[in-house]
């Protein structure tokens, strides 16, 4: 192995002419190669041999040939180059010469050398100062691209282009002055560079598109001598506070200012004709006018949400600011395209167009007026809005019930919501993008009868804890609650027969998903959403009995098996009866199950023997519950279990013998008796069913001679009242006693509605 040459200069006699020229490639005492030209009178460095620590190029010449042009990948990747000193007889530098030589940190470039081509010295990260001499004209694109430590760099006046990605990623360069030789600046030239200032002379005469994306600029004149400011150039530069746009200027490229948020404010000139998508998109615009020149405009100024005055000059023939509304119209059709925090729609506008509010996070409230007739997809990000309102008198849409949305009058279709909406009865579907990025929105209800849930529509709740999907939902599009972050769990009913593709993308809070279908789903247009919700932490509840045949599915391995676990869902049977008690070893999720509610025990009135029972929706585990709907058997979903203070119910999870009375209590079991249910006295040595409920009273405290309890519902409703009457001396049952809607026993009814032993009476 031949001695790792470190040396900052290493001397070599120069050959001399009698010296015979050699041909092909030959290695010197360092390790770099040199190949002969055809011309047999020059050579070019072509690489060098592994192992070798190289500090330095030379001679002039080598056996013979003289050494004109380091090649193309020379010393790519070569980390042990330290430093280069290259010979005045180079000429020039080939594509990638040094690329990658990350040990790098100093370089001589000879007045010789006419041309640096592109990635010449790309990804050479340790160097932090480079001259570069006046016989270069061009530098070529990507020529120092990640050069993350350079930090000064003198451009001379003989270059006429600085080539795309240049000087991209040289994070450490915070300023650069380019001569007035330069007439070109290439497409990502400066892209993510540190520089905080730069001076663009007369003599550019066009800058390429992201030229300067990600800089660090606070300030930035544009010469006169340019016409137009292309797509992305000053995009993402946070810091940028002021602009100079010269009257030159006649277009302003899609996104050329997006996210510059401290750029307040923004003359535009009168010889600008376009502004394109996104051209001031989250920025930091407070007001903007709109000149008379310009005739074309894109969604120019989505998530401005500082935007607070938009005005179009008088004569301007394209566009107008009607009214002072605040908006730009586009003035032939009638269509709003621009809004802000502070527009008023006037009535005369028939239409309001795509992103036309979008991301405007002031705007608290809206009025569509009767002329509207076209709403597109106008309110997402609007995440402050609180009031929606149609007029009464629109053809087209409406605000039904006060609904604080945009409903489709003839298709029953909710457009737009915000967080304060609350979803009509009688809408039939949810369209898209109808609440995306409404990061407020905290909790809503879908009402029995929506049908579908459209394309993104929920995407970006990241504030919604919580959603219940009605058996009535076939369809769930595309996105529908990507990045809700904030759900913990959810329930696909069987109703269900699509999901769109990452309908619960980056939903990473999911701990629990609960699906109703009794046979493993196949088809695209199920399993691609299914994908979205398999997460490190989710378990997967199914249909009771059915867990076997997830676990043996033919998609088993692709989808079903990567949930942590497969678990059997609750069944819950309700009789004739229409009641009975409950209790599960799993928190319950009865917050979607309007067929079966779920109750706990919350009081007892000993003066009339009555307990209260109070409706629930998130039931912990090991919760005794009255349970009470429709006869038939329910799937219950699982549920977080929030914790319960005050149930007067005890569950049991296996069979429990009881007695009437242990302690201080006397226990009453449900039960049906001569017609009526009630909570009845058990008798003793009684056994009481796993997943039951039973209730304990204080024993002292009951009625005397009471045999039943009286169920008095929060929501409305009185059983088992006949079973609750006094007893005679005889200790016979008195069951004529009458009593009102509210379970009062009245003891001189006069005309009305009354209930007597359990029957609804109409007394005359």
């Amino acid at each position: 192995m031949k001695q790792l040459l470190t040396s900052a200069v290493l001397f070599l006699c120069c050959v001399t002419t009698t010296l015979a020229q050699f041909s092909g490639t030959v290695s010197d005492s360092q390790g770099v190669k040199y190949t002969a030209n055809n011309d047999e009178s020059t050579c070019y460095v072509s690489g060098h041999e592994d192992n070798y620590e190289v500090t330095i190029i030379y001679p002039e010449e080598f056996e013979g040939r003289r050494v004109t042009s380091i090649g193309e990948q020379a010393f790519y990747y070569c980390s042990a180059l330290t430093s280069v000193t290259i010979p005045n007889s180079v000429t020039s530098i080939g594509y990638a010469a040094f690329y990658g030589c990350s040990g790098l940190t100093s370089i001589t470039i000879p007045n010789s050398v006419t041309s640096i081509g592109n990635n010449a010295f790309g990804g050479c990260s340790g160097l932090s100062s480079i001259t570069i001499p006046n016989s270069v004209t061009n530098i070529e694109g990507a020529a120092f691209y990640g050069c993350s430590s350079l930090s000064s760099i003198a451009i001379p006046n003989s270059v006429t282009s600085i080539g795309n990605y240049a000087f991209e990623y040289c994070s450490s360069l915070t300023s650069i002055t380019i001569p007035n030789s330069v007439t070109s600046i290439g497409n990502g030239a400066f892209k993510s560079c540190g520089l905080t200032s730069i001076t663009i002379p007369n003599s550019v005469t066009s800058i390429g598109y992201g030229a300067f994306q990600f800089c660090s600029l606070t300030s930035i004149t544009i010469p006169n001598s340019v016409t137009s400011i292309e797509d992305d150039t000053f995009s993402y530069c946070i810091n940028l506070n002021s602009i100079a746009i010269p009257n030159s200027v006649t277009s302003i490229g899609k996104r050329a200012f997006i996210e510059c948020s401290s750029l307040t404010s923004i003359t535009i000139p009168n010889s600008v004709t376009s502004i394109e998508e996104g051209a001031f998109s989250r920025s930091g615009l407070t007001s903007i006018t709109i000149p008379n020149s310009v005739t074309s405009i894109g969604t120019a100024f989505t998530y401005c949400s500082g935007l607070a005055s938009i005005n179009v000059d008088s004569g301007n023939s394209i566009y107008d600011s009607r009214d002072n509304c605040n908006a730009i119209i586009e003035t032939a059709s009638n269509t709003l395209i621009c809004g802000c925090q502070n527009t008023v729609i006037p009535n005369s506008v028939t239409s309001i167009g795509d992103f036309a509010f979008w991301g405007h996070s002031g705007l608290t409230s809206i009025r569509i007026p009767n002329s509207v007739t076209r709403i597109g997809r106008v309110f997402c990000d609007c995440s402050s809005l609180t009031s929606i309102n149609v007029d009464s008198g629109n053809s087209t849409y409406d605000s039904r019930n006060n609904c604080n949305a945009i409903i489709e009058t003839a298709s029953n279709t909710l457009i737009a919501g915000c967080k304060n909406t609350v979803i009509p009865n009688n809408v039939t579907s949810i369209g898209n993008y109808a609440f995306r990025n409404c990061s407020n929105l905290t909790s809503i209800t879908i009402p029995d009868g929506v049908t579908s849930i459209g394309d993104h529509a929920f995407e970006g709740c990241s504030g919604l804890t919580s959603i219940t999907i009605p058996n009535s939902v076939t369809s769930i599009g595309v996105y529908a609650f990507n990045n809700c972050c904030g759900l913990t769990s959810i329930r696909i009913p069987n109703s269900v027969w699509r999901i769109g593709r990452s309908a619960y993308g980056e939903c990473r809070g999911l701990t629990s998903v609960t699906v109703e279908w009794k046979n493993p789903p196949h088809g695209d247009d199920l399993l691609n959403g299914i994908s979205s919700l398999i997460y490190e932490n989710t378990t997967l509840y199914v249909p009771k009995g059915t867990k076997a045949l997830y676990e043996a599915d033919y998609f088993a391995d692709l989808y079903w098996n990567k949930f942590v676990a497969i678990v059997e869902m609750d069944e819950i049977v309700i009789g004739d009866e229409g009641m009975g008690t409950y209790c599960s070893t799993h928190a319950l999720d009865f917050s979607g199950t309007d067929d079966i509610k779920a109750y706990i025990v919350s009081a007892f009135r000993p003066s009339t023997g009555e307990v209260t029972l109070t409706r629930i929706t998130d039931v912990p585990a090991n919760t005794g519950i009255v349970v009470k709907g429709a006869a038939g058997t329910y799937s219950i979903p699982m549920g977080s279990g929030e914790t319960i203070v005050a149930n007067m119910l005890r569950g049991v999870t296996t069979n429990t013998v009881l007695n009437k009375v242990e302690g201080d209590y006397t226990n009453y079991i449900l039960a049906k008796k001569n017609g009526s249910l009630g909570f009845y006295a058990v008798v003793d040595g009684s056994t009481l069913s796993a997943s039951k409920a039973y209730l304990p009273l204080p024993t002292a405290s009951l009625p005397s001679g009471a045999r039943s309890i009286k169920l008095v519902f929060e929501d409305g409703g009185t059983t088992g009242i006949s079973e609750a009457s006094r007893l005679n001396d005889k200790g016979e049952m008195i069951n004529d006693n009458v009593y009102d809607l509210q379970g009062r026993r009245v003891e001189k009814p006069a005309r009305g509605l009354y209930i007597v032993n359990g029957r609804k009476v109409v007394i005359k």
